[in-house]
């Protein structure tokens, strides 16, 4: 597996060979190296998020912004899941939440490697989540039939 630094150049480069179609994916994991600075890993499979065999729910959108209902909206997600909880707690959860963003959008079009660049790094915005950070996936696949194949299991 190969880990990408955010810093411009890298992720640039990791964006673009998602545009162009090079790979189908790549996760962005805000805080996800052990010195707490942001990661970008092309090709990381989903199924390493899971906690002990535990599903992963794939959030998607546009994240144009991205704003506190989008976290109320995964926090409601782990708790219909979960089915058991009062409150969802991404610590104990039986889910694990991952937001994407596609960047050939169905109803949109594509989008550029700068606004993908800028909706990936709104994650890395502590004020913005109280149970964060969130890892999120930027996909090349517009359909969810599509991503329901690209991420079997979710």
């Amino acid at each position: 597996m190969t880990v990408v630094n955010t810093h411009e150049e890298a992720k640039r480069k990791a964006i673009e060979s998602l545009i162009l179609g090079d790979r189908d994916y790549a996760l962005f994991w805000p805080k996800g190296n052990p010195n707490g600075e942001s990661v970008l890993i092309p090709h990381f499979p989903i199924s390493g998020l899971r906690k002990a065999g535990k599903p992963v729910l794939i959030l998607c959108g546009s994240f144009n912004p991205l704003h506190v209902g989008h976290e109320r909206m995964a926090l409601a997600a782990m708790k219909k899941f979960n089915q058991v909880a009062e409150i969802a707690d991404t610590e104990t959860s039986s889910a694990k939440v991952v937001f994407e963003i596609s960047v050939n959008n169905a109803d949109k079009g594509g989008i550029s490697i700068d606004t993908v660049a800028k909706r990936m790094l709104q994650f890395t915005d502590e004020e913005l989540f109280s149970h964060g950070p969130w890892p999120v996936v930027a996909t090349t696949v517009p359909k969810f039939v599509d991503k329901a194949r690209l991420f079997p299991g979710t």
